[in-house]
């Protein structure tokens, strides 16, 4: 059993880390506003289910679906089936869909090997709250961040998408790049 003194130093330790981590995904989300838009995904970081660092920019240039999820929520596990068949479908025309699971990684790595996801699973954890927080969400699940070929959010959504939606958004998304 914790005594109250060190109960309440855990807590503030927590809320500063948690702080702390606030500041540094604003910083790298107030880039976007650079002279490269792109800047701002060199900032964000976050842990691959094998515990490998992932860079966002390493999908920087091509279309990016980036969803905010977890195994213990129904409607993002019922839209998954959907964003790996989008995966399947729009590759070819550049985008990536990529995963942010609020959650742990054995879970994860499970569901993903039952469902078949086809495209990174990414740990959120703490900066995955506050990076959905920069994006406007306060962490509702699912949510979908839709990234042009700038680094520019092109589009949001709070919830799981329907086929039509999805595909809709993501012929906008997809689109040529006028010459």
């Amino acid at each position: 059993m914790l005594t109250p003194n060190v109960g309440r130093n855990r807590i503030i330790q927590l809320v500063l880390v948690s702080a702390v981590l606030a500041v540094i995904i604003g910083i790298a989300v107030a880039q976007w506003n650079s002279r490269d838009p792109r800047a701002w995904m060199r900032s964000v970081t976050l842990e691959d289910v094998d515990g490998e660092p992932r860079v966002l920019a390493e999908w920087a240039g091509q279309p990016l679906l980036l969803n905010f999820w977890a195994t213990w929520c129904p409607p993002c596990r019922e839209e998954i089936p959907l964003l790996a068949a989008a995966q399947d479908v729009y590759a070819e025309r550049g985008l990536q869909v990529v995963g942010v699971a609020i959650d742990d990684a054995g879970p994860v790595r499970s569901f993903a090997d039952e469902i078949g996801i086809n495209y990174p699973s990414l740990l959120g954890g703490q900066s995955g709250d506050a990076l959905m927080q920069q994006f406007g969400n306060r962490g509702s699940l699912p949510f979908t961040v839709l990234i042009d070929r700038d680094g520019a959010v092109h589009a949001t959504k709070l919830g799981p998408f329907t086929e039509t939606e999805l595909a809709f958004a993501l012929e906008e998304l997809v689109a040529p790049v006028p010459q």
